[in-house]
């Protein structure tokens, strides 16, 4: 009876051996990025970090070079490559996560918060209200969105919010919606 199971145990081996797949759990520096990567997603998301630093650097990129550990699992690599590219980016400590702004389409430079920026604004407009006006508005589109960018190439938010508003005049409306 035992010469019959040998051959199934064998093939139940077989099969769950060519089911396993090579994949890696990545850490850059003391980060641990989530998921599980293949090869190639790991070199896709080193490249695209490179060529990202490059882009933004005057030198050649530094990018650290992930630590990785080698798994055997049945499933597929389920890691986020943007997600390590972004790791591996912000790796480079020339390289930042900062916040450009746009009114009306020109760039007025990036700095560290939008959000603080924002909040400064706001507090401008409101402090600037006229006695009859119920609201402030900005004159034109403003834009915040996350970039990378050089390290050291923000900019100071007194200077950026006196650009705005420059750029994009505040206008100050009565309640029933006319200048005041």
């Amino acid at each position: 009876m035992i010469r019959y199971y040998r051959p199934a145990a064998l093939a139940l081996l077989l099969f769950f051996a060519v089911q396993l797949r090579p994949v890696y759990r990545v850490s850059i520096g003391s980060e641990r990025i989530p998921g599980f990567f293949s090869a190639s997603q790991v070199r896709q998301a080193q490249e695209a970090a490179r060529e990202a630093a490059e882009e933004l650097l005057p030198r050649e990129a530094v990018t650290p070079v992930p630590r990785v550990s080698l798994r055997l699992r049945l499933r597929r690599s389920d890691g986020d490559t943007g997600a390590l590219t972004d790791a591996l980016l912000r790796g480079d400590k020339r390289v930042v996560l900062a916040d450009a702004v746009r009114v009306n389409g020109t760039p007025l430079g990036t700095v560290t918060d939008g959000e603080a920026l924002l909040e400064q604004l706001r507090e401008t407009i409101r402090r600037g209200i006229p006695t009859g006006a119920a609201v402030g508005e900005l004159g034109g589109r403003l834009q915040i969105r996350r970039v990378y960018t050089r390290s050291g190439s923000e900019r100071e938010y007194e200077d950026v919010l006196a650009d705005i508003l420059r750029a994009a005049p505040v206008f100050y409306l009565d309640g029933s919606g006319k200048l005041a």
